[in-house]
């Protein structure tokens, strides 16, 4: 994980990279302009994705509502996943709105 950063006039970013879902994670993504989260396993690997302490698709989106965010990129997936546009389609249905881009 990484801390948010904010300035009188600035934007606001955090990222959330290796971990599980967490207060920790929380607290840096509550409120930033810009979320990059890590988005390592679908949400039918929730398992895996417990056990590797890694976010699923879903779990990030969801971080991203309660946080109040104003766009999250997800980032870090499984190499496994061939295509990842499912997972932004996760992501985006726990997050409630437009704003989820994807990188591969």
């Amino acid at each position: 994980m990484s801390t948010a950063t904010t300035a009188s006039g600035c934007q606001s970013f955090a990222f959330v990279l290796d971990t599980a879902p967490c207060p920790g994670a929380e607290e840096l993504a509550d409120g930033v302009d810009l979320l990059v989260a890590e988005s390592t396993f679908s949400n039918d690997d929730a398992g895996q994705a417990a056990q590797y302490r890694h976010f699923t698709a879903g779990q990030a989106g969801a971080l991203a509502s309660t946080a109040r965010f104003g766009t999250i990129v997800l980032t870090h997936f499984s190499s496994r996943y061939v295509d990842v546009g499912p997972l932004a389609q996760q992501a985006g249905a726990s997050a409630g709105d437009g704003r989820t881009q994807f990188r591969p």
